[in-house]
């Protein structure tokens, strides 16, 4: 594997990591302050509609109270009621109810005798004449009563307020109610929560939604179970952008790593590939420096490089050197043995003629035998100077001293040989 290719994958993986890891935990914290700020949505939520059930519970009951207080047609329907009702002023009082409904802004009122008979039905017109016995208790109740009532088959949950007027034997009930829909689509609309009134059976939230059940607790009235529903599509759809954009950020950051690496492995294998090829071309043939451009690690290799190779090369001249010696020694050797071979035929011819010079024979010549010594003596001492050639300086100094030392002993008895005739 080479080292650009090693680069860009330690690079890449590098910048994949490092972006995934950053990004995740953008993406963690991102979701847990957005589920932090949806469960702070949600209790404000449950905090508004408790404010405003107290704010239409207080209205409410004051409303009705003075109603029952002050209001003369109220009193006029006891006094009525305790003469007798007639047909057309029980259709009076069946409009007064939807009248004073509108009124009061009510969307159920109830005007009904201690009897539990209904004298007339704001929001259903239809009930009048009817009799309701549960209303016998709601008509003796003193001062204003609150109540939270919730759904049923064909009722609403609404907040409830009673008040009673009494005339004589007769008394005269009111109940109004205001449906907690409308209040609590108009908490959804501020807070962006879908609120309902929470059933004795759990509720299953469906896809893309997360809900929880909370107790709101109400002055006056006690507490409300409340079911708070908050869509997650929006969450869900910026948790995806954000994975989206960490993708993109990866592969974006991946490329300029990889680029980056391409280029630092250019700049780090370039000289690296210079000196390798230098270094082939020292081993093979000719060394010659290099030339580096780099960082100052490459520039301080290469000098050592530059350095090996002037080293390199000297010591290849020195070799040359010293085989074109040991070449000469060589010749020097094969030249003398070839000479000194000869040598042994003469030397024993020399010693003959001495001996015959000893014996005073008159056919040895004395010049003769001197000459001869001498040639021999010569050439011995050419021999020994051919065997001896290479060696060290000062060994060659000792050997041309030694040389000059025997040429001069052999010239001296040449000089003083007396001559003879023929």
């Amino acid at each position: 594997m080479t080292l650009a290719l090693r680069l860009q994958i330690a690079f890449g993986l590098l910048a994949l990591v490092a972006t995934g890891a950053i990004g995740l935990l953008t993406r963690t914290a991102w979701q847990t302050a957005e589920e932090d700020r949806f469960d702070q949505q949600l209790a404000l939520a449950g905090k508004g509609v408790a404010k405003l059930i107290e704010g239409e519970a207080s209205q409410i009951a004051d409303l009705l109270q003075s109603t029952c207080d002050r209001n003369g047609d109220i009193d006029q329907t006891a006094m009525d009621a305790e003469h007798g009702l007639t047909a057309e002023r029980r259709l009076a009082i069946s409009q007064l109810a939807k009248d004073q409904m509108k009124a009061l802004h009510l969307d159920e009122l109830l005007v009904f005798t201690g009897t539990g008979e209904i004298l007339g039905a704001g929001h259903d017109p239809a009930a009048a004449g009817k009799v309701d016995r549960s209303l016998v208790a709601q008509a003796v109740v003193k001062g204003p009563s609150l109540v939270v009532r919730p759904a049923g088959q064909r009722t609403k949950a609404a907040l409830l307020a009673r008040c009673s007027h009494s005339f004589g034997s007769q008394v005269i009930g009111l109940m109004g109610a205001r449906h907690l829909d409308g209040m609590l689509k108009s908490v959804e609309e501020v807070f962006d929560v879908k609120l309902s009134i929470a059933g004795t059976s759990p509720y299953v939230p469906k896809a893309h939604e997360r809900s929880r059940t909370v107790t709101v607790p109400i002055a006056g009235i006690g507490e409300l179970r409340l079911l708070e529903t908050l869509s997650t599509k929006t969450l869900e759809e910026h948790l995806a952008s954000v994975d989206l954009t960490i993708i993109l950020a990866s592969a974006a950051t991946v490329v300029v790593a990889i680029f980056l690496a391409i280029w630092m492995a250019n700049g780090l294998a370039r000289p690296l590939e210079a000196l390798a090829r230098q270094a082939g071309e020292g081993v093979s043939g000719e060394p010659r420096p290099v030339a580096v451009k780099g960082t100052r690690e490459i520039v301080a290799f290469a000098s050592a490089f530059n350095k090996a190779l002037d080293d390199l090369v000297k010591l290849r001249k020195r070799l040359a050197t010293t085989e074109r010696i040991a070449a000469r020694r060589e010749i020097a050797r094969r030249v003398a043995h070839e000479i000194k071979n000869p040598l042994a035929p003469i030397r024993a011819a020399v010693e003959t003629l001495r001996r015959l010079r000893a014996r005073s024979d008159p056919s040895f010549r004395s010049s003769s035998h001197h000459q001869d010594r001498f040639r021999v003596h010569r050439v011995r001492s050419a021999t020994g100077s051919s065997s001896h050639l290479g060696r060290s300086r000062r060994s060659r100094q000792e050997h041309h001293r030694a040389l000059r030392n025997r040429r001069r002993r052999c010239l001296a008895p040449r000089n003083a040989m007396p001559h003879h005739s023929s």
